[in-house]
């Protein structure tokens, strides 16, 4: 995918979040869902907005979940707080 075909897809993400942080405690649900007509898929952060792009929405989900993760806080989170069931259709 080339770098002018993200650049909307990132800009809606960066917007998408607070100026400021979530207080703590507070869930961030994050989820990935197809379209209604099955060609692209959006990345879905509950109560804050979507991201339609199945590039961002794929890349995403890769980074923090299979293998080890570029996230120390959320590999922390779980080792510490729940196991995690990720749920994949495609």
């Amino acid at each position: 995918m080339s770098a002018q075909a993200l650049e909307e897809p990132l800009t809606v993400l960066r917007s998408i979040f607070p100026s400021k942080r979530l207080n703590k405690g507070t869930p961030l649900v994050v989820y990935s869902q197809p379209s209604k007509d099955g060609t692209i898929r959006s990345l879905v952060f509950e109560g804050l907005g979507q991201v339609d792009s199945t590039w961002v929405s794929k890349e995403l989900f890769k980074a923090y979940f299979v293998g080890e993760g570029n996230s120390p806080t959320v590999e922390r989170f779980l080792d510490d707080n729940c196991s995690i069931k990720i749920l994949t259709k495609y």
